[in-house]
């Protein structure tokens, strides 16, 4: 199992309620991403290196809207420089990634492991500017779809 997973399955077992149906369901519906988009185009690329240190949930938000081929995913990564799970967000294609921050900021992600989002969503989360502010896409899309529809899930 995947070191971000097991990250996930033990905070799934420290918390409770919302929180820990949270993790139940990132668990659940997250996926590992470890291959790169190798053939990602000139264009592309020299939106990675327009992308805003530390900012990676901009950045790939607005790299999914602008480009309907490239899905918005969230989760956590372990990078070469913090050996720790942090949240992060990215873009995918065909369960490959393509990471314009850690382009950006130089440096290699070791693990990643998230959930590609609904692209029908994108432009209602980038437009709702309260939540926006607060929390990354992830948590929005949970707590205005997952638990109002009051899904439960367990590890």
């Amino acid at each position: 199992m995947s070191r971000i997973k097991e990250h996930i399955k033990e905070l799934y077992k420290i918390t409770t309620g919302d929180q820990k149906n949270y993790y139940g369901w990132l668990h659940s519906k997250g996926l590992v991403y470890d291959c790169e988009i190798k053939d990602i185009g000139k264009e592309l690329m020299k939106e990675a290196f327009k992308s805003i240190p530390k900012a990676c949930y901009t950045n790939s938000l607005k790299i999914s809207l602008f480009n309907e081929n490239l899905d918005y995913v969230e989760g956590f990564y372990i990078t070469s420089v913090i050996n720790i799970p942090l949240e992060h967000a990215w873009n995918s294609k065909g369960g490959k990634y393509f990471d314009s921050t850690a382009i950006m900021m130089g440096f290699k992600v070791r693990e990643r492991f998230g959930v590609k989002l609904p692209r029908e969503l994108y432009l209602i989360y980038a437009l709702d500017e309260e939540s926006n502010k607060h929390m990354g896409f992830l948590k929005w899309y949970y707590i205005n779809y997952i638990k109002v529809n009051k899904i439960i899930y367990s590890i």
